[in-house]
């Protein structure tokens, strides 16, 4: 398990941070950018005054990095390069002492710790189990702090093919879709963030307000084709299963 106080904490002129950049390097890994979501405008702004109202530094919350990648800080990165910061302040993680492997875990367990909304930490775990296929869900519930039902949903959307979605509401964004009243013809056009409401508009189950009204999505980029869907239905009904029956199926496959 990675020690903090291990970390070399070090001063990076501008200058330099700039050459790094330009080197590919100071980017996020690639285990943060899919268990932390992208900062908002807002986010960024707030941080921004922060930064300027104690000097124009991090010093006091200096930016984790291995191998000159970020594990954790990319929003205040960010917020050091929009407000043009002289100086950068870094916690490097020994290369020497740790591997890759415990960097992830680190990661895992400081994302974790965020205020996200109950669709980000759903999608976090989800992304989190594909990397890590021996967690059960009910592990990867009691992880993330996010209910296995809701966990199984956000894998139902990458199953069936919409990992663009995905994307778009773990970064805080609204997916929108279309309702018409079956009976009057009006369409109203409506936006949600809620994993299940999308996951049942993309399985073709909609989302009824009543039984006139009717669902679809919004985008072309939110299509995929039946053999997905088909996938996506035996999937879903082998996770029903009991354990002793998944046993069974195993056996057979």
């Amino acid at each position: 398990m990675i020690n903090p106080k291990d970390f070399e904490l070090k001063e990076v002129h501008s200058k330099t941070v700039a050459e790094y950049i330009n080197k590919g390097k100071l980017k996020p890994t690639e285990l943060n950018k899919l268990l932390d979501p992208m900062p908002t405008d807002d986010e960024i702004k707030s941080l921004m005054s922060s930064l300027l109202s104690t000097g124009g530094t991090n010093r006091e919350n200096p930016i984790v990095i291995y191998n000159w990648s970020i594990v954790d800080g990319k929003s205040r990165f960010d917020a050091l390069r929009k407000i043009k910061a002289k100086k950068y302040y870094f916690n490097i993680i020994p290369k020497e002492s740790y591997t890759m492997e415990e960097v992830n875990k680190y990661t895992q367990r400081t994302m974790v710790r965020r205020d996200k909304t109950k669709t980000q930490k759903a999608i976090s775990a989800y992304r989190f189990g594909v990397n890590e296929p021996t967690l059960t869900l009910a592990e990867l519930s009691d992880m993330f702090g996010a209910g296995a039902s809701t966990i199984s949903k956000a894998r139902n959307i990458a199953v069936l093919g919409y990992t663009d979605v995905l994307d778009l509401l773990f970064d805080g964004g609204s997916y929108k879709y279309e309702t018409t009243n079956e009976h009057t013809g009006e369409t109203k056009i409506k936006q949600t963030t809620s994993i299940a409401v999308v996951n049942n508009i993309l399985r073709g189950l909609g989302h009824k307000e009543d039984e006139s009204t009717s669902t679809k999505s919004m985008s072309e980029s939110y299509r995929t084709d039946t053999s997905n869907k088909t996938v996506a239905d035996i999937i879903l009904s082998i996770h029903a299963l009991s354990d002793e029956e998944k046993k069974l199926v195993r056996n057979v496959l």
